[in-house]
């Protein structure tokens, strides 16, 4: 039997829309209480997903807080999808709250870029940012909206991707949801889909690249500081399915990133220089974790997305814990 307070809300959802419980918790974080988390981590789907054979069912932010302990407090807000584009307009919030984070964690997901991501009308989010503007400019904020997407010829649209003769979006849609037993056509269907995902043409002009930058443009004018890190892919996966020439194309598009970001001052590590004694104390970093893990640490050995089981995610937590401490200047010290 339904409780008395869902029913409520379930009546009050279809009158006036249902709450975006993303901007409630931001407005509960930084608004109101007599303290703000020192930390706000945004995130897509990696950042909240775990794998069904993990032991350990904790998500990367989950791990981190544990790693960086109770002396540094964090609210994390994860949905599948998100973008910089809606990472921006939850940041834009941080404007009208009475307080802020010290620090900001945003994960860049290469696949956000590609046309499977940045094309798809259900990830555009244009309620939920429509929304988030209108907290920011009214004098009577709102938390509740209407989830609406417009349904645009999202199969037909042109695309032109190196290694395939696929050239609209519904061809490699199709490939998605078409699968076979035949061995041979999957791993054809594998080859097609790590090309949608991963192997498209990145330019400077790119929406959710200037997104990225306004973020910490933004930030910078907020005195928040923040820290950026290039999400791991199953780079393995795709050297056995498209050879070699997979890591240039990508190596490629994460230049173009680097660049943009270094034009803003900001300071991109790999993994070889992530001792790197600026860290300390830093305002803006970003992390190029790309390629840093083979395949066995994600969901299973031909995963073709981002989604990292826990051997994956142990890795990126204590990783980020290192980085979170020097630059809150924090002292190391493992909580765990």
């Amino acid at each position: 039997m339904i409780s008395a307070g869902k029913f409520i809300e379930r009546v009050t959802a279809k009158l006036l829309g249902e709450k975006y419980s993303i901007l409630e918790r931001v407005i509960n974080a930084f608004e109101k209480g007599a303290q703000s988390p020192d930390i706000l981590y945004l995130g897509d789907s990696t950042t909240a997903r775990t794998s069904d054979n993990d032991e350990d069912a904790r998500s990367i932010p989950d791990m981190l807080q544990d790693r960086i302990g109770e002396r540094t407090s964090m609210v994390s807000l994860s949905q599948g999808a998100y973008h910089m584009g809606i990472y921006y307009a939850i940041l834009c919030v941080l404007q009208k709250t009475r307080r802020r984070p010290r620090l900001v964690i945003l994960p860049i997901n290469l696949r956000s870029f590609s046309p499977q991501w940045y094309f798809q009308p259900k990830y555009k989010f244009t309620s939920e940012i429509n929304l988030l503007n209108d907290y920011i400019s009214s004098k009577s904020p709102k938390i509740r909206y209407r989830k609406r997407y417009f349904k645009l010829p999202f199969h037909e649209i042109p695309v032109n991707y190196p290694m395939t003769n696929f050239n609209k979006i519904g061809h490699f849609e199709k490939c998605i949801y078409h699968k076979d037993e035949n061995s041979a056509l999957q791993k054809e269907r594998r080859r097609q889909i790590f090309i949608y995902f991963y192997l498209y043409t990145l330019t400077k002009e790119h929406q959710r690249l200037i997104e990225l930058l306004n973020i910490y443009t933004l930030m910078d004018k907020l005195h928040v500081k923040v820290l950026t890190y290039v999400t791991p892919f199953n780079y393995e996966a795709g050297l056995r399915n498209l050879g070699n020439n997979v890591l240039q194309i990508i190596t490629r598009n994460i230049s173009i990133i680097k660049k943009a970001l270094e034009s803003y001052r900001v300071l991109v590590l790999d993994k070889s220089s992530q001792n790197d004694e600026r860290i300390q104390g830093s305002d803006r970093i970003c992390l190029n974790y790309s390629t840093d893990l083979d395949s066995s640490c994600f969901y299973h050995m031909e995963s073709l997305n981002e989604h990292l089981n826990q051997k994956g995610r142990v890795y990126l937590s204590e990783n980020l814990a290192k980085i979170v401490d020097g630059m809150l200047c924090n002292s190391i010290e493992n909580a765990e």
